[in-house]
This record gives structure tokens, sequence and C-alpha cells, in this order.
């Protein structure tokens, strides 16, 4: 068994009136007699985009790298992140957060209405990009688990939900969220 796991940490905003941003990536690979059990679970990447201290985005992938970073705008933050699929690919998310309160997220050129959930499953298989909006957020002990356990409590907290494991063993188009068609950003009050 195999543990990889990666954490980037990007904290912005510590004084005047710019709030206080933080992304987090962690990512692991854990084989058993040399193979991947399941991709998404097993060999996955997290991206926690946070904001003051709520989670503002989080994008879970069975993709094999990731960067990202939170940038203080008027008012607000831009969240951006780029995940590397085992293919090469590279796929680009990004929201923007004014005043409290969240714009569209888009992933991969899809746009995804934030009202309907900012916790995203992504999928790269078959050189494909498939992503389900859930209406949800990670548990706070995730987050608090000592960094050399974090990720078998990430890996552990997927393999307990039906969601994520029917996600990743075999997606299917009619569980998917429909992007949103048209982009929108949040109003500043």
């Amino acid at each position: 068994m195999v543990h990889t796991l990666l954490k980037f940490i990007v904290t912005l905003g510590c004084g005047g009136n710019s709030p206080a941003v933080s992304v987090q990536s962690i990512g692991w690979s854990i084989s058993e007699n040399g193979e991947v059990a399941a991709n998404g679970i097993d060999d996955a990447q997290v991206m926690i985009g946070s904001l003051e201290n709520s989670r503002a985005i989080v994008l879970w992938s069975d993709c094999r790298g990731s960067s990202g970073a939170g940038t203080s705008i008027a008012n607000g933050v831009n969240f951006s992140a780029t995940l590397q699929t085992h293919d090469g690919r590279e796929i680009k998310a990004e929201s923007v957060v004014v005043s409290g309160r969240a714009g569209d997220v888009s992933i991969d050129g899809q746009l995804f209405a934030s009202a309907k959930g900012r916790f995203f499953l992504i999928s790269t298989a078959d050189g494909k990009t498939r992503v389900k909006q859930l209406d949800r957020t990670l548990p706070d002990s995730l987050l608090s688990t000592k960094l050399e356990d974090r990720s078998s409590a990430f890996r552990e907290f997927a393999k307990a939900d039906a969601e994520f494991m029917a996600f990743y063993s075999s997606v299917d188009s009619e569980t998917l969220m429909e992007p949103t068609r048209q982009p929108s950003t949040p109003e500043a009050h």
C-alpha cells in the first residue's frame, strides 16, 4: 500500500478590509497489489477554497495533480484551480465570491449555478470530463484530522458515501447535474 499526501495552502488578506482566503490541495494514491481500486476514491485530488471560516468551493477529482489560488478582488475573492488528468489534459475551474455571495462555478468550460451546491465530483476517465454537483460541504472533522492521517480520512469518507462510490465506479450521465447555460455574477450589496 502506497500513500501520497500533498498539501498546498495559500492564505491571503491578512490585514485591512481584505477577507482571509485559503486554498488547500490534498491528494493521495493508495494501491493494493500494485493496482488502484477506484480512481476518485483510492487515487484522488481535493481542492478546497475557503473564504474566512467557511468553504466556498470543493473540487473532488480523479486527477493526478492540482494547483490553485485565491485572489482578493474588490469586495471578494476569485478562486481558480488547475487539475492535471492522468492522460495529460488540464481541467480549469473558477469561481468568484463577492460580498459573501457566490457566482457561477466554471469547470472545464461548463457553468454551474452555485445556488445548487459548491461541492463538485469530477471524473476524467476515458478522456471525458464529467461533473456532479452536490449541495453539501466537507465535515469539519476531515480538516481537523492530523496531517499524516488526512489522506486515509478523506479516502474513508469517500468510501462510506454511496454517491461518491456510484459516481466513480460507473459515471452515469443521468445522475449528472446539468450545467447552467448563462453565466451569472454575484451582486454586491
